[in-house]
This record gives C-alpha cells, structure tokens and sequence, in this order.
C-alpha cells in the first residue's frame, strides 16, 4: 500500500474507505519506524548503516496491522 498525501489525489474523501485497527477497531494511527542493521561489508563505507522503514501504529492500543507490517522474516512461533 502506497502513502499518498491529500495534495497528491483528486478524490473526494466520500469515496475513500476508512483503515481501522485489526486489534481494536480505532481509526487512528502514529507512524513508527523499523530499524534495519545493514553490515558494514554491504554499506561500502566499512561502517554498519541503519535502514529507517517507516510503518504505522494505533494510537490506542499499540497495534501495526498486518498491511502495515514488515514480514520479511520466516515466523519462528510454528515450532
């Protein structure tokens, strides 16, 4: 899902459909970020780098609905 800002988009918001959380059904978010570790061998500067990912998180309850997160890694919990 792309963010597109207000200015960005000619439709009414009339015609947008409202994001609420899977957990608690408010519908209103904060953005958070991951932070990705990236090794020095992969930044060519010889020093490890950080990669900011930003997501978005309920303002009630804490929350990142499954759209809004990042699954890049294999679930551990399926032992």
């Amino acid at each position: 899902m792309n963010n597109i800002s207000p200015g960005q988009l000619n439709v009414s918001i009339e015609k947008t459909l409202p994001i609420v959380c899977e957990s608690c059904g408010n519908d209103t978010f904060t953005q958070a970020l991951y932070l990705r570790k990236v090794s020095a061998l992969l930044t060519g500067t010889g020093q490890e780098g950080v990669v900011p990912i930003p997501t978005f998180v309920c303002t009630k309850c804490n929350y990142v609905n499954e759209k809004f997160r990042l699954n890049i890694l294999p679930d551990l919990d399926d032992d």
